[in-house]
């Protein structure tokens, strides 16, 4: 089944009254685009470790995984096609996979299950399931108005080798001097990798794990264990490789870019500009400097960080234009993606045990997810959710470096659950599926521009607005205490007229009159 992105976003309209206005027509065949397509501006993405989420096949799966000792393993695309209906219900539109590519068991399990070490770049991964799996997942998200994004790692690959494209392209490694790749001579193959998927499986993009490596990253110089790409950004290529795979197909062509990293100047650099490429590169990376603003505000950074940032700074600079921020990118645009936590990084819950040394049994510890939920959702542009973020998920018993034989880089991946929640968890996950369902029905919360009405450390007032559109009010308070405000209209979670306050450790949305 071919979903393009008109039928994509007509079957959203269908499942939540939502109306759209951006057309396949915005990606081309043309060298630039003409301006970022609504569609992408209103992706709401919900990111799953494959190997730990859901086991819906006890047959397959890893015995053993890179995260805590005491999770669950043997995570596979059937557990993900089962929670299908969940991750709709939660109001979010993508679904983002860590790598599905077979390991082939080059390196050792744990490893392998990650999926960052890949083999075989044209085949799914037996642990986690067959290209069959695949398709039935890639149709019947389509079917619930659910994009599906996969991880692709263009910048280095299994120690233990890679097998060669169909059309018999290798990628290549400068006589073991570094584990990166060299490029041109890399392209061709990571190209036919990037068109395949989406002319074969109808993906609708890519996310692009270490995308500096492939640009003009801080380390895209060939020292230590990255590429060598003499200073020529080659997202350009492989960007324009995606966006003519996608426009064959009338798919999204959506691709975002992990370049790890807290100063918009280095990714602008790094992974936008194009060096002695012909044209610009990505169009899209995981906004982290936005990001490190919220966890220093609402709870602590995995560093050293003590998390002084004050929320109202904090949510002034999230909701910022990108321009503001300090991107640019003259072929169609950029818009950086927000997001909390991922695989990578601590849990936002740990984050909040470290600050103030709640637990998942505390009124703040939920509450602090609320208002970092609450800033996803009026962000103007594409935001990821990572699994378990929607109920509040806890890392219990990890404090320090080899603690569940975890580390700081995989303590997150931990087990995914759709049910069994307790109360204040399903509370949780209920707001998250009301406030990500309000977002899809009111554009000026994904593309409006921000008016402040009062900012301080511990609240921030303010307002979505956008030309012939309903503007919302939202408030945002990390305190102990109720603010009060004068937005007059309806509360949009639940209903009612609003009575202009705010209770502690929470957040509100406004339908103003």
């Amino acid at each position: 089944m071919k979903l393009n992105a008109r039928t994509f976003f007509a079957t959203a309209v269908l499942a939540a009254t939502i109306v759209f206005s951006a057309c396949p027509a915005e990606i081309t065949k043309k060298t630039a685009v003409s301006s970022i397509p609504d569609e992408w501006k209103n992706l709401r993405i919900y990111q799953v470790m494959v190997s730990a989420f859901q086991d819906g096949d006890p047959s397959i799966g890893y015995e053993q995984a890179y995260g805590p000792w005491d999770q669950t393993t043997g995570g596979d695309l059937r557990g993900i096609i089962n929670a299908l209906p969940y991750i709709k219900s939660l109001g979010m539109n993508a679904i983002w996979m860590t790598p599905i590519f077979d390991s082939a068991g080059k390196n050792d399990e744990k490893l392998n299950s990650t999926g960052y070490f890949a083999y075989d770049y044209f085949n799914v991964d037996p642990h986690f399931g067959t290209k069959s799996d695949l398709t039935e997942l890639v149709e019947k998200a389509h079917s619930m108005g659910i994009a599906v994004i996969l991880d692709g790692v263009f910048g280095h690959w299994s120690k233990g080798g890679i097998k060669k494209s169909p059309s018999g392209n290798l990628p290549k490694r400068s006589h073991g001097q570094y584990e990166g790749c060299d490029y041109p001579e890399s392209l061709a193959f990571f190209k036919e990798v990037a068109a395949y998927w989406i002319k074969n499986f109808n993906i609708d993009g890519w996310r692009l794990d270490q995308c500096y490596q492939v640009g003009l990253g801080e380390h895209a110089n060939g020292d230590g264990d990255n590429c060598y790409t003499g200073g020529h950004n080659y997202w350009y290529e492989i960007r324009k490789t995606v966006e003519e795979a996608a426009a064959s197909n009338g798919t999204l062509g959506y691709m975002v870019g992990e370049h790890w990293n807290g100063n918009t100047a280095i990714i602008q650099k790094g992974s936008v500009n194009p060096g002695s490429a012909d044209g610009y590169g990505l169009r899209s990376c995981f906004d982290f400097p936005a990001r490190y603003k919220i966890v220093q505000s609402l709870a602590k950074e995995e560093g050293t960080n003590t998390g002084t940032t004050s929320l109202g700074d904090a949510v002034s600079y999230c909701l910022k234009s990108a321009s503001a921020k300090g991107y640019s990118h003259p072929d169609g645009g950029y818009i950086p993606n927000l997001f909390i936590t991922n695989h990578d990084l601590f849990r936002f819950g740990n984050l909040v045990n470290r600050k103030f040394g709640d637990d998942n049994t505390t009124d703040r510890y939920f509450g602090l997810h609320r208002a970092a939920i609450a800033i996803l959702a009026v962000y103007s542009g594409p935001i990821t959710l990572y699994y378990g973020d929607e109920w509040g998920a806890y890392t219990a018993g990890y404090n320090k470096k080899g603690d569940l034989g975890a580390y700081d880089d995989n303590s997150s991946r931990t087990s995914g659950k759709i049910d069994n929640f307790t109360e204040n968890e399903q509370s949780l996950v209920e707001y998250t599926s009301k406030l990500m369902n309000v977002r899809s029905q009111y554009p000026a919360m994904w593309k409006g521009n921000l008016v402040t009405e009062k900012s301080t450390s511990d609240y921030f007032i303010g307002k979505k607005v956008l030309k012939n559109e309903r503007s919302v009010g939202f408030i945002i308070n990390k305190s102990a205490n109720p603010v009060e405000y004068n937005f007059k209209g309806t509360d949009l979670l639940t209903g009612q007229p609003t009575d202009g306050s705010c209770p502690p450790y929470s957040a509100e949305f406004v339908l103003l009159d």
